[in-house]
């Protein structure tokens, strides 16, 4: 007669797995897979297999595998201490001894754990350059835009030749136009004289040198205006505000000779 197993023959039978299983049960409920919890603890997934199935002969030395575990259970939000106990009364003593060469483990590092983290994503690279292209080419587009966008200020300089400055009519021979007159000296020299008008208005002018040629007499427009002759020079502006006099490349103060901001003078090199 085959003898049978009564319940008090079972419940002496010892938990076979009393802290491996829970480890398990928490993970498997968490969604978690062996690797991930490797990745996230530093510790090579035939280890924490071991713990789960406690097989002490897959394990580290008793040392580092209850760290392991107790590292294993704080993740998991179990009891690590509860855990630690049972995994002490369940060591065999033959696997107490101490290890022959520790630094042989395979425990997991941080380099590895980096390198299998930082992955390369090549969309993001791409958005990235496509990103730093776009800025680039707004940055020129502003620039090109700015450029176009200065004003441009080109000189107005009219050469008068022979045929103009004898060309016109004398100013009123009444001298209503012209109403005040002067002479900057009195002294005739034959030496040549350079005249350099800036008109910013249309206005009259008239300007005969010591020969008797008549440099220009008529309305000039805006503009900048060079004449050369023998001094002195006899002058008749009719808007002197609108009008700058420069005399062998020095400025001419007319002030002296205007009135109603009009001028009749006539000019010599100093």
């Amino acid at each position: 007669m085959t003898p049978s197993m009564t319940s008090t023959d079972s419940a002496a039978e010892p938990d076979t797995l009393a802290f491996g299983a829970p480890l398990r049960h928490v993970r498997e409920e968490k969604g978690l897979s062996v690797q991930a919890v490797s990745d996230e603890l530093y510790i090579v997934t035939p280890y924490l297999t071991a713990l789960e199935a406690e097989d002490f002969s897959a394990m580290p030395p008793v040392v580092y595998a209850r760290g392991f575990l107790v590292n294993y259970a704080r993740f998991l939000g179990l009891d690590a201490k509860m855990l630690a106990s049972r995994f002490d009364a369940a060591c065999p003593s033959d696997y107490r001894k101490p290890p022959e060469n520790i630094s042989a483990l395979p425990i997991q590092s941080n380099k590895t754990r980096s390198a299998r983290r930082m992955r390369f994503n090549p969309w993001l690279l791409l958005a990235l350059i496509a990103l730093i292209i776009g800025a680039v080419a707004l940055w020129l587009l502003v620039s090109s835009s700015t450029d176009d966008d200065k004003p441009t200020t080109t000189p107005t300089v009219i050469n008068m030749d022979s045929a103009d400055q004898q060309a016109g009519a004398a100013l009123n021979a009444t001298g209503s136009a012209i109403g005040a007159s002067g002479s900057a000296l009195d002294v005739t020299s034959t030496a040549p004289a350079s005249l350099d008008l800036v008109v910013t208005e249309d206005t009259m002018v008239s300007i005969t040198d010591a020969d008797s040629n008549t440099l220009v007499s008529k309305r000039l427009p805006a503009g900048s205006y060079h004449f050369e002759g023998a001094p002195p020079f006899a002058i008749q502006i009719a808007t002197v505000d609108s009008v700058t006099l420069q005399m062998n490349g020095s400025p001419v103060d007319m002030r002296e000779y205007t009135q109603d901001n009009r001028a009749d003078f006539t000019l010599m090199p100093e």
